[in-house]
């Protein structure tokens, strides 16, 4: 069994460090951020593929922040007892689309490319600043960024849908959101929420994006919950 952590754009793999994962999803945003548990994603996809111990255990626990659910989602639809899913600040989709309205706008998403190309620095501070609102928190590049990496993320974020295989999802999944979040609206979360099959939802007040750090000790509490509440 393994613990499995799935992050989110941008996002130093060292605040992840209070769950405890036996591994670190690395989609290599960073060029100094080398983390002891890292293991690289696959790119260009955004995708992780699990060792054959984790494929057999069946009780492996995946918890994934922001982009990272998609990855998770992934993981979730190829391997119907897999183990147990918390998303965390998540979705299905990102950006807007006919009938989903809450998503962010394609062409927010095409400046913020366009801009990461001129100043990845100042992208980086609006971005982090938004994610940390309204915690007083503060998020810090670990090292020069990976520019053209970001801007693969980005893409992918603009590009992946899977809400229509959401209905498939066997496994177990937890969904936990913070009702301030400025980059992924709760409306997202309901939508997973209700669509997965026996799916959970947590919305925490007063929580943004940053909800894993801001409010590390409520969600692990949830995790554990989720843990113990399941045979």
């Amino acid at each position: 069994m393994s613990t499995i952590l799935i992050p989110g754009w941008a996002v130093p793999l060292g605040l992840y460090d209070p769950y405890n994962s036996d591994r670190i999803v690395d989609f290599g945003f960073s060029q100094a951020d080398k983390h002891t548990l890292a293991v690289p994603a696959e790119l260009p996809d955004f995708s992780y593929t699990p060792d054959e111990s984790e494929k057999a255990s069946g009780g492996n626990l995946v918890v994934a922040h922001s982009l990272g659910a998609l990855v998770a989602l992934r993981i979730s639809q190829e391997f119907s007892d897999f183990g147990r899913f918390v998303v965390i600040s998540g979705f299905a989709r990102f950006t807007s689309a006919e009938g989903y309205d809450h998503g962010k706008p394609d062409s927010g998403v095409a400046m913020m490319l366009g801009a990461l190309r001129l100043s990845s620095g100042m992208v980086l501070r609006k971005f982090y600043e938004n994610m940390c609102h309204p915690a007083a928190f503060d998020i810090h590049p670990p090292g020069k960024p990976d520019v053209q990496r970001l801007a693969a993320g980005l893409e992918h974020l603009r590009k992946t849908d899977l809400r229509s295989s959401l209905k498939d999802i066997a496994n177990p999944f937890l969904v936990i959101h913070g009702d301030s979040d400025r980059i992924v609206s709760p409306r997202l979360a309901e939508f997973l929420a209700t669509n997965i099959p026996g799916a959970k939802l947590e919305i925490i007040p007063g929580a943004g994006h940053a909800l894993p750090f801001t409010h590390a000790e409520k969600c692990l509490s949830l995790i554990n919950e989720f843990q113990t509440s399941l045979p």
